[in-house]
């Protein structure tokens, strides 16, 4: 949170996080006062498709305002951007393992390309203002 903090250049930040019971001590030491802060926590119903690929329906998201430094907009407290990140970095972290083991037996030069190719995805994202 610290890093995210001396990364900001805004003067009036908006942060929005899951319901994580952490997460307000850690956004108020490492923010103090001057942020807007906000958390959805999200009420998933049991999966219709049971086992492993079952996945949640979502039923409820509620919205809170937990620190204020402007009035926040309540449907403007989403995670879904970074879900989405998260999601494309997993995808590609499986291409990437599935690729890796393949080359674990070619020449190194070729492994150190495949290892390159997997910090510009990263690169790209870290690079996007938020």
């Amino acid at each position: 949170m610290y890093d995210l903090a001396d990364r900001i250049v805004t003067d009036a930040p908006q942060l929005s996080t899951d319901g994580f019971n952490a997460y307000p001590a850690a956004v108020r030491n490492a923010f103090g006062d001057e942020i807007a802060y906000g958390q959805i926590i999200k009420e998933f119903a049991e999966p219709i498709q049971p086992g492993r690929y079952g996945y949640p329906v979502m039923v409820a998201a509620e919205r809170r305002q937990i620190m204020v430094l402007d009035d926040i907009n309540l449907n403007s407290i989403c995670t879904s951007h970074v879900e989405r990140n998260n999601l494309t970095i997993r995808t590609f972290i499986k291409r990437f393992n599935r690729r890796a083991s393949e080359m674990q037996s070619v020449f190194s030069d070729v492994v150190e390309r495949v290892a390159n190719s997997a910090q510009l995805p990263c690169k790209k994202l870290i690079q996007k203002p938020i």
